[in-house]
């Protein structure tokens, strides 16, 4: 009963992961500046009155929503234009 509902609803799901995907190279680059230095700056400002669990919630979902971001940004004018960039080089030594 669960595998079914599960599957029938499974392209939606992946709908709202494409994006997600499509920018994956470009956040994996840029994820870290949000990783390391949004957490500390949560701990630092509010790691004394939230429970832990919370400002790690809190943290993660605010690291991808940046990453994502800017990595739709980077996607759009740097890795697509070093793609297009690469295959005429290739091409071109056909």
């Amino acid at each position: 009963m669960v595998a079914a509902f599960l599957l029938k609803d499974l392209p939606r799901l992946t709908g709202y992961l494409r994006p997600i995907g499509q920018a994956s190279y470009s956040m994996y680059i840029v994820h870290f500046l949000f990783a390391w230095y949004l957490f500390g700056w949560l701990y630092h400002r509010f790691g004394q009155s939230l429970n832990p669990y919370i400002l790690l919630a809190l943290g993660y979902s605010l690291a991808v929503a940046l990453t994502y971001l800017v990595a739709r940004f980077t996607l759009r004018s740097v890795e697509n234009p070093g793609i297009a960039w690469g295959r005429s080089l290739v091409q071109r030594l056909d």
